[in-house]
């Protein structure tokens, strides 16, 4: 069921940059960091919705720990023309118990960040339950959880570097977010992740 998920979500990914519209070649399972004066703009409607993520990450305290391993995965061979980079993430909450409420991806595009962007709303604390093996997107004290399955896949092999963010509620109702970025090498090598 989780293959055909992804396969699903790989399909319907856009990129909204600044000053760019439209689908983009590079696909990533998740969304993004904060990225800072970053305007979203959401495609699919007669009116383009503009929203600000950056000024909400900038506005929440940090509370949650993100790491990717490896921080610096090379790709390989996926597909006709495909390559795909292959690594696990981890986060852990630094403020007690914290329900995650959604999380996404920017990609650095060189001129500023855009947001990748499935379904033109971030990825749900479903989506992190399944994937992070996390019962109701409660993050619970001292425990680390992990994705071990997160990828990114382009028809080019040009790397770059992806902020993924993650946003969620304390016991408290005060809400925190936790950043990390991961750097796409340009170059083949076997699968960093095993499987």
């Amino acid at each position: 069921m989780r293959c055909i998920l992804l396969v699903t979500l790989a399909l319907s990914f856009t990129t909204i940059c600044i000053g760019q519209t439209g689908p983009d070649s590079t696909m990533i399972k998740g969304w993004g960091d904060l990225i800072e004066n970053l305007t979203v703009r959401r495609p699919g409607s007669d009116e383009l919705e503009w929203r600000t993520k950056s000024n909400e990450l900038a506005a929440l305290p940090q509370g949650l720990v993100i790491r990717h391993i490896p921080n610096t995965p090379r790709a390989h061979a996926w597909g006709e023309g495909e390559y795909k980079w292959e690594y696990a993430t981890t986060i852990q909450s630094e403020v007690g118990q914290v329900t995650i409420e959604e999380f996404g991806c920017f990609r650095w595009t060189g001129s500023g960040w855009c947001i990748i962007a499935t379904e033109d709303t971030p990825f749900t604390s479903a989506d992190f339950s399944s994937w992070y093996e996390c019962n109701n997107a409660i993050l619970m004290p001292g425990v680390t959880y992990t994705d071990q399955n997160n990828w990114t896949t382009s028809d080019r092999l040009s790397g770059g570097l992806y902020r993924w963010y993650y946003i969620g509620t304390d016991s408290r109702g005060r809400r925190v977010k936790g950043e990390a970025t991961v750097e796409l090498l340009a170059q083949l090598g076997a699968p960093a992740v095993s499987r």
